[in-house]
């Protein structure tokens, strides 16, 4: 799970996985202007968090999945 919470301002946050070595968006879903969440799926072993305007004041949270329930 993908959440993001907080003071936005005008910043997208995104999530993104490195694909061989360039770091991808995993979607339209994992970004947000607005606090948000999302359930995602990913075979890659590193994550990057995106944030355009690397000045808002957001909380970040990517925790695993079981059953969906994130631990």
């Amino acid at each position: 799970m993908f959440a993001v919470a907080g003071t936005f301002s005008s910043a997208t946050v995104k999530l993104q996985h490195k694909i061989g070595s360039t770091w991808v968006d995993i979607g339209s879903d994992a970004s947000f202007t607005a606090d948000g969440a999302v359930i995602f799926t990913t075979g890659a072993t590193e994550l990057n968090v995106l944030n355009s305007a690397h000045t808002p004041s957001v909380t970040v949270t990517v925790l695993p999945v079981y059953e969906n329930k994130a631990f």
